[in-house]
């Protein structure tokens, strides 16, 4: 009655049972079973189980068959797989865009397609998952994305990813040789159209700007450098107002202001998208940014300069933020508010590629959701508001 086929010695020739006629010479009443084998690629490995075999199918199958009850998120890990396992050993994007819509509808994040490939490149570099992730996270056809490609490209170097490319090298050199075509004259121009795009006229003080007859690095709110490029822009509380100030053809753009360290336009009537990472790429030395109390809007993201340690966004209208891990940002960071604004995310997505040298963040006033993560990922934060939103669970 309990006689079951069963393979306990791993039998390369498959499972068997006993049987009322010897077959082998011992006179072992032994034999195999005749079980149809599964090929493996056809197959879904049980739910929870990896996939080791070189073709996706089974993740997608997986996907399929053991996530009808728990949903995208389910759905989200088997794809990703499936997704990896046919960039690392086909080359192709097969499963590819099912596991973006299974990770990233209905989700209030742009950045979300390229953290995943992020992943994938990070927990199984390659050249096939690399140069997919740095085609995700950074578009590689415009001036700004230079710097965008060539952070990708040095975050592989420095993580060990053993991953290089000449495509991405060439944009390294490229960022390089932007950085040092803006002259002093390029500037003044640029800071015109930002005095005009901006109601300069309606300035409360605009001592010297457009004076022919003043140098550009005397007027009301700038400081320069001894060579005469700008590093300080305050012009916080002036009644500056405009849209889109940091458009892919603002003022902060591609051709902006290289040696800029610190950008104060906090308490004015700034509207617009704000930041969504390329736009102010370019400004490789900016440390200090405040643009609080305006009235910017759309998604924020926080690690768009390699060089940045405070970012105060608070008091705005953003309904997302991002983080990016290869941008050098991530190390960097050590304070960011993005109080008082309409951020509405799952804190899961907050703290997935939250900068962990992070000593003081502020998150009070939103509308983030669900349970903080465990462990908290920021070792040594001393400041951590997030009061006023809709955070449950246990506190790590």
């Amino acid at each position: 009655d309990n006689n079951f086929c069963r393979n306990a010695d791993s039998d390369a020739d498959g499972p068997g049972c006993f049987t009322e006629d010897p077959i082998f010479e011992e006179g072992v009443a032994w034999g195999y079973c005749n079980i149809t084998k599964c090929d493996p690629c056809s197959c879904a490995p049980p739910c929870g189980q990896t996939n080791n075999e070189t073709c996706a199918c089974p993740s997608a199958l997986q996907a399929e068959e053991c996530c009808k009850e728990e949903g995208a998120s389910c759905e989200c890990r088997y794809l990703k797989d499936a997704c990896r396992i046919s960039l690392e050993n086909n080359g192709t994007t097969d499963f590819c865009d099912d596991a973006e819509v299974a990770c990233c509808e209905g989700k209030n994040n742009p950045n979300c397609e390229c953290n995943m490939y992020e992943q994938i490149c990070s927990e199984n570099p390659s050249l096939s998952t690399c140069d997919v992730a740095a085609t995700s996270c950074c578009t590689l056809e415009a001036d700004d994305d230079y710097f965008c490609a060539c952070d990708f490209l040095t975050y592989t170097v420095n993580a060990r990813l053993s991953f290089g490319s000449e495509l991405l090298l060439f944009f390294c050199d490229s960022a390089a040789l932007l950085q040092t075509m803006i002259s002093p004259s390029a500037e003044k121009n640029t800071l015109e159209k930002f005095y005009n795009e901006t109601g300069g006229e309606y300035w409360f003080k605009n001592t010297g700007w457009l004076d022919d007859e003043i140098p550009h690095c005397q007027w009301f709110g700038l400081t320069c450098n001894a060579g005469g490029l700008l590093i300080e822009i305050n012009l916080r509380n002036n009644n500056l107002a405009g849209e889109n100030p940091f458009s892919s053809v603002g003022p902060f753009s591609s051709f902006g202001f290289p040696q800029l360290t610190t950008l104060d336009l906090a308490e004015n009537k700034l509207s617009g998208i704000a930041v969504s990472g390329g736009e102010l790429s370019f400004l490789r030395n900016l440390v200090r940014i405040d643009i609080s109390e305006n009235e910017f809007s759309g998604h924020a993201d926080m690690t768009f300069s390699p060089a940045t340690l405070y970012v105060n966004f608070s008091q705005n209208n953003f309904t997302s933020v991002g983080f990016k891990r290869f941008n050098a940002a991530y190390e960097t960071l050590r304070v960011v508010d993005l109080s008082n604004n309409l951020i509405d995310q799952d804190a899961s997505e907050i703290f997935l590629n939250i900068p962990p040298n992070l000593v003081e963040l502020f998150l009070s006033n939103n509308a983030l959701r669900g349970a903080l993560p465990n462990p908290f990922p920021i070792e040594n934060i001393r400041h951590f508001a997030i009061a006023h939103n809709n955070i449950n669970g246990p506190l790590p």
